[in-house]
């Protein structure tokens, strides 16, 4: 523990603050010690004590109890008042008077106990509460630590005092004890003090921080402000903290910062970043109360306040850097000489020992650290660039020789990945009175990228006037004042000619009007393009693609307008004559859409009538089995009467039964016209139904063909789409599949029907055991006149017609493959509302 400064203890230079805690406390001291403890003392010695003594003594504690709670009244006051140092030092003179008086009193009433002969048990227990009284003082004036150390000595002293004149081990031993605790709890008090004191000096420092920090400063609760010092105020054009903190945040920034992003929702994402992560910085546009648009740097950090999770916000004003950075290469140079007492990339070269010292950052912008590389000459000597040593060197000589202060070039070093970097060096060179180079203190910054634009921009000039395309500039009232050789190629003026005059003359009057009239989107959008006439100095006119641009300075003011021009004379002839052979074309194409039309009618009427043909032999199939019963009906009539045995009850039976096949041949003619009447309206419809309509036409046929038809119909949903002239694809997959079947004579022949669905399509497959597509046919199945029967009954166009309905009219798929047994049509529509997105 360092050691007591009692000159700063009784100085009574004590934090105003210290004093203040002190003042607040007072009344709960005062009232503890002249009130509350002396009530006590004077009930446990009212016995022994005269009654007249006890009583002035309550009197004498009541008189300094009001005259401590006044003069804390009066400190608490004069603290107020930066003015009131003086009347400050007289209050705290008379707190610590009265305080002292109050432990003065308690060493009267001891006394007094000793020449009353209080028996001990009293004496040990007015001990115990003096004891409290002083254990407890530390809490209330602990904050001055001379008031605390006369309280706790002149209330604890007088104990030793009377322990050691009452005698016997017991008060002897009591009297050491109290020493040893005096002397303890003044120590630990004054601990206590150093620890106060600190605390109090090191919030008066973040206070003063806070308030006076150039940076401002603000506390953040959920998205909102909670506190923010001066400087924000200043820095925001704001007046009052009331008014900041009850501005909503959208004011303070514009809608979108420069990278596109909504403020608000930017702002929300790196508020977020420092609650994860703890603290994060970045750059952010804001606005003033007036409008004016700044730059600030912020740094958040999460803290906690109060069992409230806060963000801790460091707003630094970096416009004037922002400024600073879009300064040209000269500017910097200045800057970097104005660094040159700042240890980065400082160099020290002794010219009479040759001693150096070179700084770290020096070595760290070689790649190194600083450990690594020796303050010596040899460690620039060996990194400069052979070819520039030499020319270093010389200038060196020739600054000393002119007793000239400033010496410096662009020069190489080598870094330690290899590259050279380009260094500006300066340095100033100090000399004795007698005109001796002394030493050399300079910077080194590493220019390389500087360099690099420096080549870029020439190069981009060289290319800007090498370029054929003709690239002029003007100011904002529309005069002259670059001229490339492009334009020089392109108008036939020559830059001397042309500039200075206004860019007018190069245009066709009207062409000039129009332009004009679109300055404001140009204005507004930066760039503007058109196809435009321009005037040749032989007054002959070309078409030209213009491009227009703004010319900003480096606050981003219009201050010029930038033309690119590109002659399109030979191209816009070209695209009239291209126009008119498109004109040309579609006239072609028309009369070829029309003739392939023609022919898509022809097949259809083709298939048609093939479709009618295989509709007759179904017919027939159909009817066969009703004509039987109709013939045979009408023999057993002819028989019976024959015989005579054909009554009125048979003959009205056999009628009816012949009327009955007769409606069913009937039936049988409806169900094909309908089949094959085409739907000119999309209905809701599903596999089961359509398979169900198909197989009343073709089953009896696959029956009597002893083909075996295997179902496995698992899609039950409807959808939309022509029905009947799905139905007719589907027919035709089952009757090709039977015609191959019959044609192969497969044994245990098999057709099987297979209908699922697959998110939102809905899938029917056709699938036999007929062996199979040869795969070097397969690619022309689906083509028109395409067969693969080998009677002469297949026309070729029922697959082809089939793709047709399926991906032109049902907007579905209709593929082949081959399985093991044989081959398998694929139908696949897809829900219509799907097709729609």
């Amino acid at each position: 523990m360092k050691t007591i400064n009692f000159k700063k203890i009784f100085s009574l230079d004590y934090h105003p603050k210290l004093i203040s805690n002190m003042a607040k406390t007072a009344i709960f001291g005062a009232f503890a010690a002249n009130i509350m403890v002396s009530s006590v003392s004077a009930f446990i010695l009212y016995s022994f004590l005269p009654h007249n003594l006890i009583y002035t003594w309550l009197f004498l504690h009541i008189i300094l109890f009001i005259g401590r709670i006044f003069i804390s009244k009066k400190l608490l006051y004069f603290l107020k008042k930066s003015y009131s140092q003086k009347n400050i030092q007289k209050y705290l003179i008379a707190l610590l008077t009265v305080t002292s008086l109050t432990a003065a009193l308690y060493a009267v009433i001891i006394w007094f106990m000793y020449i009353y002969n209080v028996p001990d048990l009293y004496i040990l227990l007015m001990t115990i509460v003096i004891i409290l009284i002083a254990a407890t003082s530390i809490s209330t004036l602990g904050n001055v630590i001379i008031t605390f150390i006369l309280f706790v000595s002149l209330s604890v002293t007088p104990l030793i005092i009377l322990a050691l004149l009452h005698g016997g081990e017991i008060f002897l031993t009591l009297a050491l004890f109290l020493l040893f605790y005096m002397i303890l709890h003044i120590v630990f008090g004054y601990r206590q003090y150093i620890k106060l004191r600190n605390t109090a000096f090191l919030e008066e420092t973040f206070q003063t921080m806070y308030e006076k920090s150039s940076d401002g400063i603000m506390l953040i609760k959920e998205s909102r402000f909670q506190d923010c010092n001066e400087a924000i105020l200043k820095m925001f054009g704001y007046s009052t903290k009331e008014e900041v903190l009850t501005t909503d945040l959208s004011k303070f920034m514009p809608k979108y910062q420069p990278d596109g992003k909504r403020s608000i929702v930017k702002m929300v994402e790196m508020t977020k970043i420092a609650l994860e992560n703890g603290t994060h910085s970045f750059e952010w546009l804001y606005q003033k109360k007036d409008g004016e648009m700044f730059w600030t740097e912020i740094v958040l950090t999460r803290i906690t306040l109060n069992a409230d999770e806060l963000l801790h916000g460091v707003w630094r004003d970096i416009s004037e850097r922002k400024r600073l950075e879009d300064e040209n290469t000269t500017l910097k140079e200045r800057m970097e000489l104005a660094l040159l007492g700042y240890n980065a990339g400082v160099y020290e070269w002794n010219m009479v020992d040759n001693s150096v010292y070179i700084s770290p950052q020096w070595k760290q912008m070689m790649g190194y650290r600083d450990d690594e590389l020796p303050n010596l000459f040899s460690t620039w000597a060996d990194r400069v660039h052979p070819d520039d040593y030499e020319d270093i060197m010389s200038d060196v000589q020739i600054t000393v020789n002119a007793k000239k202060e400033h010496t410096g070039r662009i020069h190489r070093l080598k870094h330690r990945n290899g590259q050279w970097l380009s260094i500006l060096g300066r340095g100033i060179i100090q000399y004795d009175k007698h005109g001796k180079a002394l030493r050399m203190v300079g910077i080194h910054t590493n220019v390389t990228e500087q360099k690099a634009l420096q080549l870029k921009y020439s190069h981009q000039a060289q290319i800007i006037d090498q370029i054929h395309d003709s690239v002029i500039s003007t100011d904002l009232d529309g005069y002259i004042n670059s001229w490339n050789t492009g334009s020089e190629l392109l108008l036939g003026y020559k830059a001397d000619e042309i500039s200075g005059k206004h860019i007018r003359s190069l245009y066709l009057e009207e062409d000039y009007e129009l332009l004009q009239k679109n300055i404001d989107k140009l204005m507004q959008r930066g760039t503007y393009m058109a196809e435009i006439r321009l005037l040749k100095k032989s007054k002959k006119v070309i078409f030209a693609e213009l491009s227009l641009s703004l010319l900003k300075d480096e606050k981003g003011e219009p201050i010029g307008i930038i033309g690119s021009s590109r002659d399109i004379t030979e191209q816009k002839k070209a695209e009239d004559k291209i126009k008119h052979l498109n004109d040309h074309l579609q006239q072609e194409v028309d009369a070829q859409l029309w003739q392939i039309r023609e022919k898509d009618i022809l097949l259809i009427k083709q298939s048609r009538m093939a479709q009618m043909g295989e509709m007759i032999s179904m017919i027939a199939h159909q009817w066969r089995q009703p004509l039987s019963a109709i013939s045979s009906t009408s023999a057993s009539i002819e028989l019976k009467a024959s015989l005579n045995k054909l009554d009125n009850d048979t003959a009205q039976q056999k009628a009816h039964d012949i009327s009955n096949f007769a409606q069913h041949l009937s039936r049988t003619i409806d169900d094909f016209r309908n089949f094959f009447k085409p739907t000119k309206k999309k209905v809701e419809t599903s596999y089961d139904e359509l398979v169900a309509s198909v197989l009343e036409i073709i089953g009896i046929s696959i029956k009597n063909s002893n083909i075996e038809l295997i179902q496995e119909l698992n899609c039950h949903d409807k959808f939309s789409t022509y029905s009947n002239e799905l139905k007719q694809v589907v027919l035709n997959l089952i009757k090709n599949a039977e015609d191959a079947l019959l044609e192969k004579k497969t044994e245990n022949p098999y057709i099987k029907i297979f209908t699922y669905k697959e998110n939102d399509k809905y899938i029917l497959e056709v699938s036999d055991n007929a062996g199979g597509i040869p795969e070097e046919i397969m690619e022309n199945i689906f083509d028109p006149y395409f067969s693969t029967k080998t009677k002469k009954e297949g026309t070729g166009l029922g697959l082809y017609m089939s793709k047709t309905i399926v991906e032109e009219h049902c907007a579905g798929k209709l593929s082949v493959m081959n399985t093991v047994d044989g081959a398998l049509f694929r139908i696949v529509i897809v829900k219509e509302d799907m097709m729609r997105v």
